[in-house]
């Protein structure tokens, strides 16, 4: 029934189910998964816990597998998103297990065994009739202060039909990315998170990221200039993300997606040679007193001005 209902109104509905990273909640639920034989509890706190999913264990492999087939039985998606974002590879190596399955499989980092995992699970999908989709942090670049400097080798590189959802790094790394030619949905954080506003919601919240102000949003070009038209081909769409570890009613949230869902549909769907800011602006008086009548939002908490 939510197949039909969500085909109804043209849209897919891409799942994601994190691994090997962001796995504290299934971990706490079966610590035998973990790669550790530490007994957690589901964090309540925002941040990149150190809980990785014990990819050694055929037993781990198997109950992730498990999962994503009853994942693939209510979402028909072709593409299924395994994040595999900011993955804590500090329990992998203090671990006397995972470090002998890759001394077996030849492996020569925590990142080489990360990128077999994930070639592991995209073979899994490939074989179901589906396509394996993850965050950048999948290519195996380093992207974040805690990963250390490992190149992995040739043989050990991520399965060409993945598709990449870029989400942070610099221009360089997304041209990599496409020059090797993956297909790659541009989620730049500086333009695209929804919830970097949300101190226009809750005044006084401390947040370590600057507002996106809304033309900043519209202005996002997720094709870079320079960009050759083999390497713009493979930028097949973009996202706008909206998380939400703060965000206490679903009031809140239509506060921070209205009007900016607007500007990154414009810009998803609209060359950017195309766009105008003040034309767009102008054109949010008939969708601001749609969503008003949909009870989305309301003429007291909405509006472009309080956006720019």
């Amino acid at each position: 029934m939510y197949a039909i209902y969500t085909r109804n109104l043209h849209i897919t509905v891409v799942p994601e189910i994190e691994m090997p990273g962001h796995a504290s909640a299934a971990i706490a639920a079966y610590p035998w998964l973990g790669s550790t034989d530490e007994k957690i509890k589901v964090p309540c706190t925002f941040g990149v816990k150190n809980s990785a999913f014990n990819v050694a264990d055929p037993r781990t492999r198997t109950f992730l597998k498990d999962v994503l087939d009853e994942v693939m039985e209510l979402f028909p998606s072709r593409i299924i998103h395994i994040g595999g974002d900011e993955v804590r590879q500090e329990q992998w190596n203090n671990s006397s297990e995972v470090r002998t399955f890759m001394k077996e499989k030849g492996l020569n980092s925590a990142a080489e065994l990360q990128m077999w995992f994930t070639n592991h699970i995209a073979s899994y999908l490939k074989s179901k009739g589906r396509i394996m989709m993850g965050w950048n942090d999948i290519t195996g670049d380093k992207l974040h202060g805690y990963q250390s400097e490992v190149t992995i080798e040739a043989g050990n590189q991520l399965s060409e039909d993945a598709v990449v959802q870029f989400w942070t790094g610099n221009h360089d790394l997304l041209r990599k990315a496409a020059k090797r030619g993956y297909k790659i949905v541009n989620s730049y954080f500086k333009y695209t998170y929804l919830n970097f506003n949300h101190d226009r919601i809750t005044p006084g919240l401390e947040y370590d990221f600057e507002p996106i102000p809304l033309e900043k949003a519209y202005a996002f070009n997720p094709i870079p200039e320079g960009f050759t038209m083999q390497e713009q081909k493979q930028i097949i769409g973009i996202g706008c993300q909206m998380w939400g570890e703060w965000i206490p009613q679903v009031e809140d949230m239509y506060r921070m997606i209205y009007p900016y869902w607007a500007a990154h549909a414009e810009t998803g769907w609209t060359d950017n040679k195309r766009k105008n800011y003040n034309r767009f602006v102008r054109s949010m008086d008939y969708f601001l007193t749609r969503w008003i009548d949909k009870n989305y939002i309301n003429s007291h908490n909405i509006g472009i001005k309080q956006h720019q």
